[in-house]
């Protein structure tokens, strides 16, 4: 469930609900498994699958996404960059969460960034 722009996973039955993350400004829905692919504050992505978050990418954007693409496994777009004051291009792995180019720093600087295993000839 999203409320105010927040993401929650909310259990009717025991009367409880966990925050996912803050600041959602886009949903993209997604197979294999089925789930959701959310942008947090256009900086970063993360993926809800069936048994919950699969993946949070690392920081990404300065301030915001553009053409946003989803193409097999890969999820790319634009980062907007104010240093270089232009749109640079980014790249995700659907699978894994796993990124690459942006804007913003390649290291996680944030701690963001929690990875999910792809197993080995997993087609997905």
């Amino acid at each position: 469930m999203i409320s105010n722009g927040d993401a929650w996973v909310v259990e009717p039955a025991k009367r409880c609900a966990q925050a996912i993350t803050l600041a959602v400004d886009g949903v993209w829905e997604v197979e294999a498994p089925a789930g959701l692919v959310l942008s947090r504050q256009g900086l970063a992505f993360l993926r809800l699958g069936p048994d919950g978050l699969l993946w949070h990418t690392r920081r990404l954007s300065w301030d915001g996404f553009d053409e946003i693409n989803f193409d097999g496994n890969t999820l790319s777009g634009l980062a907007w960059s104010p240093v270089d004051d232009e749109w640079l291009p980014f790249k995700v792995d659907l699978r894994s969460g796993a990124s690459s180019g942006g804007s913003f720093s390649d290291v996680d600087t944030e701690g963001w960034e929690r990875l999910q295993e792809i197993a080995e000839g997993d087609g997905r």
